[in-house]
């Protein structure tokens, strides 16, 4: 109960704090005449931002704790391999990734005092193209970091196994090794090689 309460708490701070930071240095970036001080708030601004999305993963977390209350156990498999699950997967990565490398080039960009990202001309076309580059890229970057999992072309680096709702011969997250034992046993023989996720799902659909 003590956690739940936790979670709870912790999402809820999290996305009020952060929201307020953001509001803050979103305003004051804006509005500062110096071209570090405007790197700084905007680095800032990234870091809350990302730790926004974690609350947000966090309350996500405590609301589906609450809604499955007792049932989670049972219907393991069915949220594991919802688009729900999938989606809160992207937000954590996001928020974690975001915040990391906000704080890496907060620090990089302190410990250079930023001589070697802008001139020091800060109202050069070129100093702003260089800050706002410097954000899009940091975003860019965790978002790509977030969404490479769910690719098709690259689930058979990521996905571990498969959940068949309602085929009672596969029970829980099925895994390729377990998917060759059972077309050896179905075709009486089987030529043990790799197969991708897509082979296989092809495969059980004209099993079934």
């Amino acid at each position: 109960m003590t956690l739940k309460v936790f979670s709870w708490l912790s999402g809820i701070l999290a996305i009020t704090l952060n929201l307020l930071i953001i509001r803050t240095h979103a305003i004051s970036a804006f509005q500062s005449t110096s071209l570090r001080g405007r790197i700084d708030k905007l680095l800032v601004l990234l870091v809350a931002l990302g730790d926004f999305f974690i609350g947000t993963y966090l309350l996500s977390i405590a609301a589906v704790d609450f809604y499955y209350k007792d049932e989670f156990c049972r219907m393991k498999y069915q949220w594991l391999t919802s688009s729900y699950c999938s989606a809160l997967g992207v937000v954590s990565t996001i928020g974690s990734q975001l915040s990391l490398f906000s704080m890496t080039m907060l620090s990089i960009s302190r410990l250079s005092n930023v001589k070697l990202l802008i001139s020091k001309d800060p109202t050069t076309l070129r100093s702003h193209l260089k800050v706002w580059t410097m954000v899009t890229t940091l975003a860019i970057a965790s978002l790509a970091l977030a969404l490479l999992p769910l690719l098709p072309l690259l689930e058979d680096f990521f996905v571990n196994g498969i959940f068949y709702e309602g085929v009672t011969l596969f029970t829980g997250m099925v895994d390729k090794n377990t998917h060759y034992r059972i077309f050896e046993s179905y075709n009486g023989r089987y030529k043990n090689q790799p197969l991708s996720w897509v082979t296989i799902r092809r495969m059980v659909g004209e099993m079934f």
